[in-house]
């Protein structure tokens, strides 16, 4: 798991404790000052999205840097302006949740913040900001946390195009809001780090068109889940894919969902299940579970286990591309698209149970926000 851990000059050292903490728990932690993270020519504040897309979780040291005569009173002491500005971009992409204060002292608190549970670092704390970062680290790797949505480039729509491009979205536990993956600008993607994981799943809703049409018009692959480290290029290296595709391409026969594997040495092995006109147009809850443990990976839709096998764990990748994708292939051919309604995407760090499952899948999306 990658934690980018953000700080002060002053407190670089603060930070290298913190970062030490974190690989004591089997972390990357990401430092802000680490070279080729800014690199020249860019602007900081977009490396800084980029980073946020990249991460699992974050971590931003408030610390008595500088000091403020706040409403002429006597002066407090305050953390560094840079670093609140990336705590509310942290936060806002990850979720309050992935992006934790540590606090040195009395360091004054924004207004806005103010309440929020925070971890003591100052130098008389050092053990139980530890053990509370610990039990953090624990949380978010076994408590089937939900991770933030990329927020995609906005893209002025024009006369030629009626694509509906994906909203800014973080599902936590709120209305679920509308994507439709049909190019590069609205195409969610989350942070890869949970496939590292024993046990995890990927769940999502999709609105499926009538059959013959859409991502069920036998054209090429549609991808509803897809993650490679090779850009999509053959040959396909460390693959994970869920796909609605032809069995036979020229003519395309035999409609059905495909769940694809392929490891680092691009031997991979494919299981496969038909789609029928018995599938009803609308939302259709999709879900991607595994355990390495058992070992089983399996796909459920709707709830009802559609794909299961113990024969996967020499395929499944080991080493990983930054994001996976949802609603297209990485190499982001036009044909690849899915063209159709996402919601309520979700990765889980742990396999969920057949009880979530069945409570996820009464939740069909309604009153989608366009």
């Amino acid at each position: 798991m990658k934690i980018f851990i953000g700080s002060s000059k002053e407190k670089c050292s603060l930070m290298e404790k913190v970062a030490f903490w974190l690989e004591e728990e089997g972390c990357l932690p990401q430092r802000w000052n680490e070279p080729g993270l800014f690199m020249p020519g860019e602007y900081v504040f977009q490396s800084l999205m980029q980073v946020a897309n990249s991460v699992d979780a974050a971590i931003l040291i408030f610390g008595d840097d500088d000091k403020q005569w706040y409403r002429g009173g006597l002066p407090v002491s305050s953390p560094r302006d840079n670093v609140l500005i990336e705590y509310g971009l942290f936060a806002g992409i990850l979720g309050p949740k992935r992006a934790v204060v540590c606090r040195v002292g009395d360091t004054k608190m924004p207004t806005d913040i103010d309440g929020i549970v925070y971890v003591n670092v100052s130098e008389d704390k050092f053990e139980r900001a530890r053990l509370e970062l610990k039990t953090w680290v624990a949380r978010l790797k076994s408590g089937l946390e939900m991770v933030g949505l990329s927020r995609p480039t906005p893209v002025q729509a024009n006369s030629t195009s009626h694509r509906i491009h994906a909203q800014a979205i973080q599902f936590v536990n709120r209305d679920p809001r509308l994507i439709v993956a049909s190019d590069p600008s609205s195409v969610p993607h989350v942070s890869s780090g949970f496939l590292r994981e024993r046990s995890g799943g990927m769940s999502l809703w999709v609105e499926l068109p009538s059959f013959g049409q859409g991502i069920r018009h036998l054209v090429n692959n549609r991808y509803l889940i897809a993650h490679a480290t090779n850009e999509g290029k053959s040959p396909y290296q460390n693959v994970i894919g869920l796909s609605r595709g032809p069995r036979i391409y020229d003519p395309p026969t035999e409609p059905r969902w495909k769940l694809w594997l392929v490891n680092e040495n691009c031997k991979g092995f494919e299981r496969t299940v038909e789609d029928t006109e018995d599938i009803e147009p609308g939302w259709h809850h999709f879900l991607v579970r595994w355990n390495h443990d058992a070992p089983l990976i399996e796909l459920l839709i709707d709830g009802v286990t559609e794909i299961s096998t113990n024969e996967y764990l020499e395929y499944w990748p080991t080493e990983y591309a930054e994001t996976v994708l949802f609603g297209t292939w990485p190499h982001r051919w036009s044909e690849f698209y899915l063209n159709g309604k996402l919601a309520r995407i979700q990765v889980l760090r742990s396999r969920p149970s057949d009880d979530w499952i069945q409570s996820e899948s009464q939740k069909k999306p309604m009153n989608i926000i366009e």
